[in-house]
């Protein structure tokens, strides 16, 4: 690692701790550190960021595989990854009723039992193009995030005090940026460690073009393995969410026997 990148990464450190310490210390701070004292909210954060990271990473591994390894065009790869978007425009509205139905708690685990399916499909994309092999998991991932999601806000902007729901809400959506920024970065990395940077960068404006089928072959393997590997961080926000369950489950039953 280059002299400039260990001085990047130790000013990024002093920054970090000056931001901590002053928002500890100021009345009003902008990212209020002290909600982490409530379990359930910094539990539902942690979902949040895992979730955020292995969901968005979804979009560029496809554009990466359609149109730098399969070379195919813009509006060809566009086309099948709507799949990815339509079901989401009618299971957004009707993920918050089941949630509130149901449970947030509840649905926010079954849909992300789902999405682990539909990534773990993903993961065995080959060299021929397989439009249902693309286009299953995807609608099957986007009926899941429209069940996840909306219970995944639910359950962590409710567990907060009222007056603290905007500061929450800021850090929320903090922290589902962050899980984006994180989700690109990743990806790109776990691909090129099998792809060179240069192949990578051309896949991803689709301007690759292999005279070397095993390059190809080891794009395609390096794809394969992405979707796998994001799979960690459904799975872990899968067991953070079932921990939230048990939780309020346990909390359920007393108030049900004290009603009895």
């Amino acid at each position: 690692m280059s002299a400039p990148v260990l001085i990047l990464f130790g000013i990024v450190i002093i920054m970090w701790g000056a931001f901590l310490a002053i928002e500890l210390h100021i009345q009003y701070p902008l990212f209020n550190l002290r909600l982490f004292l409530y379990l359930k909210y910094s539990i539902g954060l942690g979902i949040t960021l895992c979730y955020c990271i292995a969901y968005f990473s979804i979009t560029l591994l496809l554009c990466i595989y359609l149109q730098g390894a399969l070379h195919l065009k813009i509006m060809d790869a566009s086309l099948l990854m709507i799949s990815l978007s339509v079901p989401q425009l009618i299971m957004g509205p009707l993920g918050g009723k089941l949630a509130d139905h149901f449970g947030a708690t509840r649905m926010m685990v079954t849909g992300l039992i789902f999405l682990i399916l539909g990534m773990f499909a993903l993961g065995h994309l080959g060299s021929q193009l397989n439009k249902l092999f693309v286009v299953i998991p995807l609608v099957v991932m986007s009926v899941s995030n429209g069940i996840a999601w909306p219970s995944i806000a639910k359950t962590v902007l409710s567990s907060v005090p009222q007056e603290q729901a905007g500061s929450a809400s800021g850090m929320f959506y903090t922290l589902y940026n962050l899980g984006r920024a994180l989700s690109q970065t990743l990806a790109i990395l776990v691909i090129e460690i099998s792809v060179p940077p240069a192949i990578v960068t051309k896949s991803i404006v689709g301007m690759a073009d292999f005279a070397n089928l095993q390059v190809n072959e080891d794009l395609i393997r390096s794809i394969d393995f992405g979707f796998y590997f994001f799979i960690i961080f459904f799975a872990v926000a899968f067991l953070l969410g079932l921990f939230l369950f048990y939780q309020h489950q346990k909390e359920i039953v007393p108030r049900f026997s004290s009603k009895n």
